[in-house]
């Protein structure tokens, strides 16, 4: 019972067959057999490439042979050779000249002239080394974008786009309407946003803002008290060069310096009154001068703490740094005892 059953399925396939290739056309069978042919060419010529590259590996590459130089170079030539032998023989597609099809300066062997004689009865076009299917069948967008592609072409300027609708007519009822529309328009129109800024923009005066109404700051510069340039070079010459070092100093500490009298001190009095600072007599001045003192033990501290860690370092600097001096001192006496001895 199988064996009906598998003879059944292969008449019907058979059949099947049967019914394709007498469905064919002459050029579709001749088609098929240039195909095949092609397909053999390609399968030989693809079997004879793979024992070269077998040969070129195991016999150059693994190097199990043991050959010298020489006998490697012999035996590739001998492969070289064989390979040639074959592709030279009726079952490779070869090299020639005669098949050069019209309007391309190319020439192509064989089987590449079988497959172009095949995709030309098949109808197909060959446009820079790829194969187009032309349309058989045209379609009303087709033929208007020839169209347009053909006035593009002839310098036609006048030709309307394909997507640009039609200019539609205005009737009489929207004629008379239009300046009933832009009246009214024109009535509810609501204000521009540079109108709202304008009514509520007040007019600014051009005068310069007072100096004293910033912020006050104990980094500001000390020239802003606007004091005397003899009182100004004094402080600058101390070191007191903004308002929080100022304000830390005491009024006899001012009054020692040079250049520095009881005029500058009340210039400076009132400067920081303008500022809203009361020196000496302020809070901010004791906060000034106790945040000093607090800087100065801080510091000291540091310095205490650094040379007790570093004790043996900065001894033995110091000591490189008297040796140093020594040795100047001894090179300059002896220079000048050899210019008095001379």
């Amino acid at each position: 019972m199988a064996n009906i059953t598998s003879i059944r399925s292969f008449l019907k396939d058979t059949q099947a067959g049967l019914d394709l290739l007498l469905s064919l056309t002459d050029e579709q069978l001749e088609s098929r057999e240039k195909f095949g042919d092609m397909k053999n060419m390609l399968l030989t010529e693809r079997e004879a490439a793979d024992r070269l590259v077998t040969e070129i590996r195991e016999w150059h590459l693994d190097h199990v042979t043991g050959f010298g130089f020489k006998a490697k170079k012999r035996h590739l030539e001998e492969a070289l050779e064989n390979f040639e032998m074959e592709r030279s023989s009726d079952l490779f597609a070869k090299p020639t000249s005669t098949y050069t099809p019209a309007g391309e300066g190319e020439t192509y062997t064989p089987l590449v002239a079988a497959i172009r004689a095949a995709e030309a009865e098949e109808g197909k076009i060959r446009i820079e080394g790829k194969t187009y299917t032309p349309l058989l069948s045209r379609t009303p967008l087709m033929d208007a974008m020839r169209a347009a592609a053909e006035s593009e072409a002839d310098g036609n300027v006048d030709a309307a786009p394909l997507d640009e609708p039609e200019e539609r007519v205005p009737t009489l009822a929207e004629v008379i309407a239009a300046p009933i529309d832009d009246r009214e328009e024109e009535e509810v129109q609501p204000p521009l946003l540079v109108d709202l800024f304008a009514e509520n923009v007040e007019p600014c005066d051009d005068e310069e803002p007072d100096p004293a109404a910033r912020a006050t700051s104990l980094y500001d510069s000390i020239r802003r008290l606007d004091l005397r340039k003899t009182a100004t070079a004094a402080l600058e010459d101390a070191d007191i060069r903004n308002l929080g070092q100022l304000i830390s100093q005491t009024p006899d500490y001012l009054l020692s310096l040079p250049q520095f009298g009881t005029a500058s001190l009340d210039d400076v009095v009132e400067g920081l009154k303008a500022l809203g600072l009361d020196w000496p007599n302020g809070e901010r001045a004791k906060e000034a001068t106790s945040d000093a003192q607090e800087i100065l033990r801080r510091n000291s501290a540091y310095a205490r703490a650094y040379y007790r860690k570093h004790r043996k370092k900065i001894l033995k600097q110091q000591s490189d740094y008297r040796r140093d001096v020594r040795n100047k001192l001894q090179k300059l006496e002896d220079i000048s005892n050899e210019g008095g001895d001379q």
